[in-house]
């Protein structure tokens, strides 16, 4: 219950960012210069009104993987990418969820989520996410940027994940990375990290 409010906040959050981009887009770039306050309800700090960030939906991916809801963590992920692609496209980078950035923290802490859960797909959703994060550091290098790197716990979280896949058996006969093939899989990762 705590969970789906925080969710229904998050999304009133979202609402008000884009109210407030909206709104000092249509006034121009020189009535937003002089700009003090935030137009949205209570004020807030930031010159050109409510800026979600990614300390916002960590906290909400933290919280589902605290109850073990891998998947609701990977939408708020998923959600995250979006929001931020979706800014990018628009006015040329300077859309509301333009700091709506999933960063290396973000990522880690989905695929702890997959880990911690275990089970049959969990190695197949780690490695997933691993590939997400990798074509987002390839584009981000091309930009001269380093916001979202795969780092040592980012393969020690996918091995782990991929550990516990190569421990379950598929019994329902969906294509899964499971046993022999998660262990497989766990190799060629180490494989890349040494070349």
């Amino acid at each position: 219950h705590g969970l789906e409010r925080a969710n229904d906040l998050l999304h009133e959050l979202e609402d008000l960012a884009v109210r407030e981009h909206l709104e000092s887009s249509s006034r121009g770039r020189d009535a937003r210069r002089y700009e003090t306050r935030s137009i949205g309800v209570g004020g807030g700090r930031h010159p050109y009104g409510f800026r979600p960030n990614p300390v916002v939906y960590n906290t909400m991916i933290q919280s589902y993987a605290n109850i073990g809801d891998a998947s609701s963590a990977e939408a708020i992920l998923d959600r995250m990418i979006s929001l931020y692609s979706s800014s990018l496209q628009e006015n040329l980078g300077s859309g509301a969820f333009r700091s709506v950035r999933p960063n290396t923290r973000t990522f880690n802490m989905v695929l702890n989520a997959w880990s911690k859960k275990g089970g049959a797909e969990c190695g197949g959703r780690a490695l997933s996410i691993w590939k997400r994060l990798n074509i987002i550091a390839l584009e981000e290098e091309r930009n001269g940027e380093t916001y979202s790197r795969p780092d040592v716990i980012t393969f020690n979280t996918v091995l782990a994940a991929l550990a516990k896949s190569a421990d379950v058996e598929n019994r329902d006969g969906k294509e899964k990375i499971v046993g022999e093939a998660a262990a497989q899989k766990a190799v060629e990762l180490l494989d890349s990290i040494e070349n």
